[in-house]
């Protein structure tokens, strides 16, 4: 297999595949710090399974403007290309979520 990962640029704009990036959630990751050690520590929680998008999270009129990622030094996107083809890619941006 010949599975390479690398930046989108602007030549592979054109040949974006549409990708459905729904997954199935069934567990929740908790984090605690222990008192001793003061490791962190985890378990994994069993929640009852449903879908979850992130695209669902945007509005219906707004796309993901793929050209403003290019050579951002906040954000970037990752593609996996298999013979050549664009089979997923990873979204990477900077304080995403308002917290980091």
């Amino acid at each position: 297999m010949n599975l390479v990962i690398r930046e989108l640029e602007t030549n592979d704009l054109d040949n974006l595949p549409e990708i459905d990036d729904s997954f199935i959630v069934n567990t929740r990751l908790i984090l605690s710090l222990s008192k001793g050690n003061r490791h962190i520590e985890y378990t994994v929680e069993d929640v009852p399974s449903y879908e979850k998008s992130y695209l669902q999270n945007q509005d219906d009129n707004e796309e993901l403007a793929y050209n403003e990622y290019i050579n951002k030094p906040n954000q970037v996107i990752y593609i996996a290309l298999l013979h050549n083809q664009i089979i997923g890619l990873m979204v990477l941006k900077k304080n995403w979520n308002h917290y980091a």
